[in-house]
């Protein structure tokens, strides 16, 4: 093969599905001192403001940092976009969930299957209804800047925390760690759709019938 056919017929080595889109959303740089975490925090509750008060796709990266009382400059330190800082704030409220539904179900581990089920409404409904508007603006924003990777990620940490509350109740491994991901799955989907769509349905009973389903799904796998 001619020495130009051969170098034309090489091909460039692929990068990663995505690796492009997370680099423009990943945080320039982490805040370490003090003052930078005042800054990094500054800005994401201004940018919290604006998208509840303006909407996402009318805020600016202008608008947030005169908000915040930073520079853009500063702020373009941190975060190379406006995205960015939607993904930052997505991933604080991810850990704020996290982080409650492990106290809450570490509180009720050998509890009645009753106990553990409300207490697992209370807190997915707790956790997301803390900042409702600025939470329903992350639900419908998330795929600007949730990759799969990351969603992943989010569903089995919490599928894990509620295999650990209901590891005394199903025996059975295999079973308890499907039984897992299903009530994470079944809360979850029904948490996103009553806070966007509630306004469908005044009065929704939302705790008592995610415990209902989550009864009606777990109580036979948990008899003897």
């Amino acid at each position: 093969m001619p020495a130009s056919t051969a170098k034309r017929s090489r091909k460039t080595p692929s990068r990663p599905a995505g690796s492009s889109r997370e680099s423009r959303l990943r945080p320039r740089k982490q805040p370490v001192q003090g003052r930078s975490r005042v800054t990094v925090d500054a800005i994401l509750e201004a940018a919290g403001r604006l998208f509840v008060r303006d909407g996402y796709p009318n805020t600016t990266t202008n608008r947030i940092a005169e908000l915040a009382g930073v520079s853009v400059g500063s702020l373009y330190e941190y975060f190379p976009n406006k995205a960015s800082i939607l993904l930052a704030l997505l991933e604080r409220q991810v850990e704020y969930m996290l982080s409650l539904m492990r106290e809450r179900l570490a509180a009720v581990r050998g509890a009645p299957l009753d106990t553990v089920v409300r207490t697992i409404a209370r807190t997915a409904i707790e956790a997301h209804y803390r900042e409702l508007a600025l939470n329903r603006i992350l639900i419908a924003s998330m795929t600007r800047v949730a990759q799969w990777r990351h969603m992943e990620k989010v569903s089995f940490s919490a599928a894990e925390l509620l295999r650990d509350a209901l590891a005394h109740l199903i025996a059975d491994p295999v079973r308890l760690e499907h039984a897992a991901f299903t009530v994470e799955t079944a809360v979850e989907g029904l948490l996103q759709r009553t806070i966007l769509f509630a306004h469908r349905l005044p009065g929704y009973p939302l705790e008592d019938e995610i415990a209902a389903v989550l009864t009606g799904y777990l109580a036979p796998l948990t008899q003897p």
